[in-house]
Order: C-alpha cells, then structure tokens, then sequence
C-alpha cells in the first residue's frame, strides 16, 4: 500500500538521524532487539505493542504515551526493522515471537502480557500469544493474556488449535479509508468481523473520523484508542 510506504520511508528518515529511543538487547545469537520501554514504575500486565508492516516503534509515540499512564509499555522492533540486527536467514513469525520473548524476559518482563498489534502486527502478535500459551501451559504456569487488534491485517490463523480460550479480544477499527487507499477499508472491515465472529469474549470498536493510519498518528485518534485498551487491564491496575 503506497500510504504504508511513505511512512515506512518517512520512520527510516527518522531512524538514520538519530540513536535508538529506547534500549537494545542482546539475544541468545548475539543479535539485538529494540525495545522501547515506558511506564516502568507500574505493576500488573505489561502491555506490548507491535507495529504494520514497514512500521516501527516510533509510530506508536501517540499510543504508549497515553498507556503508560496505566501500565508498563513496550513498543519493539522486528530484526531488520528500526535499530534491531537484521538475521542472517529467513525469519518467520514464531522465530520473531521467540525474539521478542527472550528479550522481554530477559528485561525481567515476564508477563502477563496484554498484546496490541497494528495492522500486519495483529499477524505477529497472535502468533506470540499462541507460542506463549502453548509453552507456559506445558510448564504449568499458565498466564491470562489480552489482546487488542487495530484495524488487523491478519486472520485468527496463527492461533492455537483450540483458540484462545478465555482471553479477552478487543478489535479496534477505523471509519474512514486511507487517502488514495479506495476499497481498503472494506477488506479491513471485513477481516475485523471476522476476527470478532471467531473469539468468544470479543468487542468491536470504531474510533469515528479515524482511517487505519491515524488510529496511530492523529493524538487524538490514539488517545481514543489507548482509552479502550486500558479497559482490558485489571480494575486495580488503572489508576
């Protein structure tokens, strides 16, 4: 999508005139992933935010500023995207999930994980979600999860095989079509009932005056958004 494009270019213009925002950690191969972390100072879910496609942490200023007034924030880059190491091979979305899990526990952020992805992020955000589960049941420390998805470019394809369970899913879409993005919107309509038909406990939103990019970039698109996810979190972690 051309409008993707130009704020992918326009983030790497960013990239490329400054130093990592946040901090770079050290995966078991060596590489680094970029995380951006705030709101350090609060207990419960830690919430964790995963960029569109030619998108990076940057673009979810707006957002995890707003939800880091209720919880500890992480916003990080895919290998090769933003400041993280690219891989020296082909790297698929559960490769992705198990960086981003090594690095977050590595931080000491151990969840539970309350997870946001934006548009193809929903993709890689599910994909941890099942990953996750899966491997902390097997150790007998399941955790209650959460997930918001903004105007997802995804299917509930990377689930487990018996879903979800009991895990809250908020969908969060937009009203508009992007500027020259005619009939987007309707394939992102589409995919977002979709997500909802397929999860028990789910919820639907539409942020009015909003297209798929401005949920993230308009301050007060985001601030709207950042209000339903904070409805995910438990009642006495929102101050």
């Amino acid at each position: 999508m051309a409008v993707l494009a130009l704020a992918g270019s326009t983030l790497l213009e960013a990239r490329d005139q400054r130093r990592p925002p946040g901090e770079l950690v050290e995966l078991p191969d060596g590489r680094m992933l970029h995380l951006q972390i705030a709101g350090g100072e609060h207990t419960g879910p830690t919430i964790v935010l995963d960029a569109g496609q030619g998108m990076f942490s940057p673009a979810f200023a707006w957002l995890q500023d707003a939800l880091a007034l209720h919880a500890t924030v992480v916003a990080y880059d895919r290998p090769g995207d933003g400041w993280s190491t690219p891989a020296d091979r082909p790297v698929d979305a559960a490769a992705t999930a198990d960086d981003l899990h090594n690095a977050l526990t590595s931080h000491g952020l151990d969840g539970p994980y309350l997870l946001v992805g934006h548009s193809l992020g929903a993709f890689y955000a599910h994909t941890f979600a099942a990953r996750q589960i899966i491997t902390v049941a097997a150790a007998a420390r399941y955790w209650q999860a959460a997930g918001a998805e903004i105007d997802a470019f995804s299917t509930l394809a990377a689930a487990p095989p018996d879903g979800f369970g009991d895990v809250p899913v908020m969908v969060i879409g937009a009203e508009r079509d992007v500027p020259d993005g005619p009939k987007v919107r309707a394939v992102l309509d589409e995919l977002n009932r979709e997500l909802v038909s397929r999860v028990p406990r789910s919820t639907h939103h539409v942020i009015e005056g909003a297209d798929h990019l401005t949920l993230l970039t308009v301050e007060a698109h985001a601030r709207e958004v950042s209000e339903l996810i904070v409805t995910l979190l438990p009642a006495n972690d929102v101050p």
